[in-house]
């Protein structure tokens, strides 16, 4: 059992585990487990995940929707348990409350390339998958905004953040690192913004066989051998949008804690592509994506916007292994440019 962190004790103090809620569910509890946000329920009919989720029912609904889509034509995916009114969530005390079977099983580890490599290929099965149903969602009013516009928001989001610095007469830890490094990061990201709009992004975009269902949470902990398959789990981030997207955070993730290792990130597309072919121009699109400096700008989000109730030192720790990464990141960024020199032009 992994070792539950205080954020985490805090938000599973907040379910309801009263034999009356469990009765109202329909569920004979035998024994309850915690794990990281969810509860493992020992039942009669097996084992079972409880979560609370903090979103609306429309949320919900949207995320059953991907994954039923997604399950006409991969099977490896956890779905949500229906209740006796037929719903897959249960409203109790204001939250929303849903059930899911569990699937025994270890997670995926990152650390080993093999595994890695099969992570990139269940990611390209799930979205060639998820394309084949698209037809059953209205793109118009499900599909994500563009990158365009998210990158442009957070440059403006990240120059508030360093005049609020600039006002400060006392300055801590964390601002002192963060303002330090805070016109790299938004010179990357303004030239992020320059390389797409000046690419043919907006086409890209416009062409279906781009867009899929989007995972965003490709953690090594989403993915489950179990019974010699490999599950792809917790559908909570999902969106309709371009496949690149989901690509670079497997990228991101599995490279960001390993030195940025090229041989890895070059694997993982390799992979991918041998399941779903990536097309000429989704290679220059993987460079912009990598270049824009997501993890630097989203914990200073987190710190300033107060999103996250970690405590002051957590956040000094995780911004200085930030900071130590960004060296490593540069290094494979020109390495990527160099390798993949005949994709970019």
């Amino acid at each position: 059992m992994n070792k539950l962190r205080y954020p985490e004790k805090r938000y599973l103090s907040t379910y309801e585990l009263s034999s009356s809620f469990f009765q109202e569910l329909g569920i004979k509890v035998v024994d309850i487990t915690p794990l990281r946000k969810v509860y493992i329920l020992k039942t009669e009919k097996g084992n079972k995940i409880l979560k609370k989720v903090d979103y609306g029912v429309d949320r919900i609904e949207f995320i059953n929707k991907c994954i039923e889509c997604i399950q006409k034509n991969f099977p490896y995916i956890i779905s949500y348990n229906s209740f006796k009114s037929g719903k897959k969530y249960k409203e109790w005390d204001g939250g929303n409350y849903i059930v899911m079977d569990l699937i025994p099983g270890r997670e995926a580890t990152f650390t080993n390339p093999i595994e890695l490599n099969m992570c990139a290929k269940t990611l390209a099965n799930m979205h060639i998958a998820s394309r084949k149903t698209l037809g059953e969602f209205d793109l118009h009013v499900n599909l994500e905004k563009s990158v365009v516009k998210k990158y442009k928001e957070a440059l403006a989001d990240i120059k508030k953040i360093k005049e609020l610095i600039k006002s400060y007469k006392f300055k801590n830890e964390f601002d002192c690192l963060y303002d330090n490094y805070i016109d790299e990061c938004i010179s990357d990201m303004e030239k992020a913004i320059e390389l797409i709009t000046l690419s043919g992004y907006s086409l890209y975009r416009e062409n279906m066989k781009n867009i899929v269902v989007c995972h965003n949470d490709l953690a090594e902990h989403n993915f489950l051998f179990s019974n010699e398959k490999m599950y792809l789990i917790d559908f909570d981030y999902c969106s309709i949008d371009l496949r690149i997207m989901d690509i670079c955070d497997l990228i991101l993730k599995g490279i960001k804690d390993a030195a940025f290792d090229f041989n890895k990130a070059a694997d993982v597309i390799k992979a991918y592509d041998s399941v779903a072919t990536l097309d000429k121009e989704e290679y220059k699109y993987i460079y912009i994506l990598l270049l824009f400096p997501r993890d630097i700008y989203t914990i200073g989000k987190d710190y300033y916007h107060k999103q996250k109730g970690w405590e002051e030192e957590v956040f000094i720790n995780r911004l200085k292994m930030k900071l130590i990464n960004e060296e490593f990141r540069r290094g494979f960024l020109s390495k990527y440019k160099e390798i993949f020199k005949d994709k970019l032009d």
